[in-house]
């Protein structure tokens, strides 16, 4: 019934810094907040884990590798996430989203679309999360809305350039764990 946040898997590059005197305008730590409020990092870090485990059993990669993989700081996804946050959402879309994403129900929501993603990479979730009647009413209401449509169903967060800067990320971390 629902499409789950589609939250690409890996890491990113992030360019660009804020002079420490001048703070960011205020739809860049909206975009941020709006990021972290749907748990980008966490989620990325899922799909991360599902994938290296699998690769573990199959003697693709060592434990050892692997490990330092998954421990692998995805902070930066967040950055890359609000970076298209920004491109692709008013302010007004970004404080909806906020507001969505920050509740109880949109907390829900996360869980439920992390149970998917676990689901999809045929992976035992370790808490399977369905939507109560309440979080279903509540992201039904968030898809009526200009940003809800964006995010859930246009999926506009899931574009080419986002995907391709996670993945670079992704070999960064990678080549940082084969050189150490």
């Amino acid at each position: 019934m629902f499409m789950r946040v589609g939250l690409a898997v890996g890491l990113g590059l992030f360019s660009g810094t804020l002079q420490a005197e001048t703070p960011p305008p205020v739809s860049t730590v909206d975009a941020r907040a709006l990021a972290e409020s749907m748990h980008v990092a966490e989620q990325s870090r899922i799909g991360l884990v599902a994938g290296l485990d699998m690769s573990v059993q199959q003697g693709k990669i060592t434990q050892q590798k692997a490990d330092c993989i998954k421990s692998a700081d995805l902070s930066f996804t967040t950055d890359l996430y609000a970076t298209s946050i920004q491109a692709t959402l008013s302010p007004a879309e970004i404080k909806d989203a906020i507001k969505f994403f920050s509740s109880p129900a949109g907390q829900g929501y996360i869980e439920y679309s992390r149970s998917l993603e676990f689901k999809q990479r045929g992976v035992p979730d370790p808490k399977p999360k369905e939507l109560n009647d309440k979080e279903t009413r509540a992201t039904l209401a968030f898809m009526e809305t200009s940003a809800g449509k964006k995010i859930l169903d246009q999926q506009v967060l899931q574009s080419a350039d986002l995907k391709s800067a996670l993945m670079r990320g992704m070999f960064d971390v990678v080549r940082r764990c084969n050189g150490q």
